[in-house]
């Protein structure tokens, strides 16, 4: 009962206020989206507070871009994050208070602690399949459909184990489905 309560409690955090891609179609808007999981990713608490305090100052302030700092912290990442930021670059040469208020939304809603959940949600999930905590595989299915409409793939993997070795029928058919070749394509 109580890994059940704390698959719901820290799910429910992070649904709350993920970063989602879902539904967006204003390009500004896209771009502060990666920007923020960029930051939610690679950010110290000092950086992320000069980003949200450049996006909330007006233009005509005297503030410098966090371009340099935000590169330097990335420099060790991936190619494909530093590619990402690179993109991120023009919104901060933004003007229009609005178009500012748009990247803050975004940048505001980090949480730097959500791949710490994300990983604890992910440890939940496997000591529920431990345990073989059958209570659990509708939330488990949940968390499941969740991670796969946000790209979690880490969590996408560790849920459709758990839902196997909790012998959830939806989860076994899909994995026959998949399985299973066509017709002809195996031999004579």
């Amino acid at each position: 009962m109580i890994t059940s309560a704390h698959i719901d409690t820290v799910f429910a955090k992070i649904r709350k206020n993920y970063i989602s891609l879902q539904g967006i179609t204003n390009k500004d808007v896209l771009l502060a989206t990666v920007l923020a999981t960029l930051l939610e990713r690679h950010a110290t608490a000092s950086l992320l507070a000069d980003v949200q305090a450049y996006f909330k100052e007006d233009f005509f302030s005297d503030r410098t871009p966090p371009i340099a700092q935000i590169r330097s912290l990335l420099s060790h990442a991936p190619k494909e994050d530093q590619n990402r930021f690179e993109a991120c670059i023009p919104l901060f040469a933004q003007k229009e208070k609005k178009d500012k208020a748009t990247v803050l939304q975004q940048v505001s809603r980090v949480d730097l602690n959500r791949p710490f959940a994300l990983r604890r949600l992910n440890r939940l999930i496997r000591v529920a399949g431990a345990l073989e905590l059958k209570s659990t595989s509708k939330k488990i299915q949940e968390i499941l459909d969740f991670s796969r409409a946000e790209r979690i793939n880490f969590l996408e993997e560790t849920s459709v184990v758990t839902l196997c070795q909790l012998l959830t029928r939806s989860i076994i058919e899909q994995s026959r489905s998949t399985s299973r070749s066509p017709r002809g394509t195996c031999g004579p």
